[in-house]
């Protein structure tokens, strides 16, 4: 009987891992970015954040936010609902809908579909020529959970279960007093 319910745990623990193998790549494509101290060489700042889809190549959530600086002296917050986002895993691209401003940021350090701190420059451009280049910045992502790790955790506790449920169900004492081995 003992050797039944090890195979059946056994076969059990096999598929679940096989089975997360396939499906973990479809949790963590989507990283969610944080851009912080990002700063112009005219004295503007910008922060704000991002998702980034790995299997797509593609940006949601988008919001960053540009202060004035000497060059261009208007705050602007570009965004995927006014204007358009684009880009690849080393860099993003924005503008607004008319075309007017543009914001381009390249990442170093790695890419946007591997979770962690990427140094950020670039440009942000008018339609009248001003530009100002990106002097310091940095985008940074939480690692997200791996998407086995809660099924481990319950296949554990189950293997837990099993050996508990094997021992006998009660001891007793040097008192003669029955306690409960789990």
């Amino acid at each position: 009987m003992t050797k039944r319910l090890y195979r059946i745990a056994f076969t059990a623990a096999a598929a679940s891992v096989l089975f997360l193998e396939q499906a973990a790549p479809a949790f963590a494509a989507l990283i969610n970015w944080q851009i912080t101290n990002g700063a112009f060489s005219d004295g503007g700042n910008f922060n704000g954040g991002f998702t980034f889809d790995s299997s797509t190549s593609t940006f949601s959530n988008t919001g960053i936010n540009v202060s004035p600086g000497t060059t261009i002296t208007s705050p602007f917050l570009y965004n995927d609902l006014a204007g358009t986002v684009s880009g690849d895993e080393t860099h993003l691209r924005a503008a607004d809908p008319s075309g007017f401003r543009r914001l381009e940021l390249a990442f170093a350090g790695g890419t946007l579909s591997s979770p962690g701190t990427l140094s950020i420059n670039g440009v942000a451009e008018s339609f009248f020529s001003t530009r100002r280049t990106v002097v310091s910045g940095t985008a940074i992502s939480a690692i997200p959970l791996p998407a086995a790790l809660p099924l481990m955790a319950s296949a554990l506790a189950a293997l837990g279960a099993v050996g508990c449920w094997r021992q006998p169900r009660t001891s007793t004492g040097a008192a003669g007093v029955s306690a409960a081995a789990c």
